[in-house]
């Protein structure tokens, strides 16, 4: 099986329908300072971004595979790495039918980027992944 290509670049307040029974809509996306200053994790400027999963379905869904990632300097999608804080909140293994859940996740993201963040959102092997494309919060 091969994943489908991703989906069309979405503005940070759209909702996007992945599957029938599934959406995907990003919640806030602020800029923050993060770190704790220990050897691989500085801290200094980041964005924290909230994203929600919607089961719009009758029946469960697989989220252990799904991840968030983001990206910035526009067209370059230079990887952003993930730093771990209080706020940090993952997605669940699973979404039960007429449930919602949201991941927390804080990215290391220089405050003078070049160009547009990319907020990846991969729910589901089967299905394209989520981009939402907007400017960097300052």
């Amino acid at each position: 099986m091969t994943k489908p290509p991703t989906t069309e670049d979405s503005g940070f307040d759209d909702t996007v329908v992945v599957d029938p029974a599934i959406e995907v809509s990003v919640v806030s996306v602020e800029a923050v300072t993060a770190g704790q200053d220990i050897p691989g994790e500085k801290s200094g400027p980041a964005v924290e971004v909230v994203v929600e999963v919607v089961n719009r379905g009758d029946d469960e869904i697989d989220l252990s595979g799904a991840s968030v990632s983001l990206t910035y300097d526009g067209d370059s999608r230079v990887p952003a790495p993930e730093v771990i804080g209080d706020s940090t909140q993952l997605l669940p293994t699973a979404l039960g039918a007429g449930r919602s859940a949201q991941a927390v996740s804080t990215y290391s993201v220089p405050l003078a980027t070049n160009g547009e963040i990319r907020i990846i959102v991969d729910i589901l092997a089967a299905r394209p992944d989520v981009a939402f494309v907007g400017p960097r919060p300052q």
